[in-house]
């Protein structure tokens, strides 16, 4: 497979000796999705002087997002420190066209030793709870040997990849190389943690009411950072008071209840007593 990093032309991926411009690092993990770009590189004297076709197509994200999960994983459980990594992006060849990935490579030129059945394990295992929600499953973790700091370290990860990307169906899939193993991200990644909290938190509001919405018995409130809805039963609230309060921009304070819904959304509900406290 041709490739290219840069601006040359590399025989080979996923090799473990370091092209030229990466002396001195160690490849520790490779991403590739196959996107299959038809495009033309223009090559003379081994370094690449035009790549035409749909450059502007080729899809970075998804390959991020499983690069990322396993960087990070790796730093937090001090496994490779951050400022010992480089993203090397790169595009390769294969039969049905070009394709995008993504290497991680470990500056070995400092005192740092890098723990490779320790790596693989790390990255395995938050590849398997980013694709089956196993984010606390510690039978897993114990089956593959991650304690401490480890273990802390994949759970945090993986909850934090599904936060920002459950969900999320892959258009292709991810192959991950690391320590000569081909791992295989595809379909849908795992669903996102519910951050459903519905043990009402009573909470008081300072600012002032800027309208309502007797269809969706809404009273629209504004702090000093945010604009809130709060929902009311109609009997609750006396509207030609809120009304007033509204035009006369009146600063006032409310009682809420406040819920979280399992997407993160929160709801607030008005507490009756007076509709303000002046």
């Amino acid at each position: 497979m041709a490739a290219i990093k840069g601006n040359k032309t590399v025989a080979t991926v996923n090799s473990d000796s370091a092209p030229a411009h990466m002396s001195g690092h160690v490849l520790l993990a490779s991403f590739q999705q196959a996107q299959d770009h038809q495009m033309l590189a223009e090559v003379s004297g081994g370094t690449v002087q035009y790549l035409r076709g749909p450059v502007d197509m080729v899809k970075w994200r998804e390959l991020h997002i499983i690069f990322d999960a396993a960087k990070a994983a790796l730093v937090l459980s001090d496994l490779a420190p951050s400022p010992l990594l480089r993203c090397e992006p790169f595009l390769f060849k294969s039969e049905s066209g070009w394709n995008p990935g993504l290497e991680l490579w470990g500056d070995t030129s400092h005192s740092h030793v890098f723990d490779f059945p320790k790596i693989k394990t790390v990255v395995e295992v938050v590849l398997a709870g980013i694709k089956r929600d196993a984010a606390n499953d510690a039978e897993d973790m114990a089956a593959l040997e991650l304690q401490g700091i480890e273990r802390a370290a994949v759970r945090q990860i993986i909850a934090e990849t599904l936060g920002a990307s459950g969900g999320k169906k892959l258009a292709e899939p991810v192959h991950v190389t690391v320590e000569h193993s081909t791992l295989k991200v595809e379909g849908k990644l795992g669903s996102k943690p519910s951050q459903a909290n519905f043990h009402p938190l009573e909470e008081k509001l300072s600012g002032r009411f800027s309208g309502f919405d007797l269809d969706k018995r809404e009273l629209l409130f504004s702090t000093a950072s945010k604009r809130i809805s709060l929902n009311f039963e109609r009997l609750q609230v006396d509207v030609l008071e809120v009304a007033r309060a509204c035009l006369e921009g009146r600063d006032c304070e409310v009682r809420t209840q406040k819920t979280t819904a399992r997407d993160g959304r929160e709801n607030r509900a008005y507490l009756p007593e007076a509709p303000f406290k002046l």
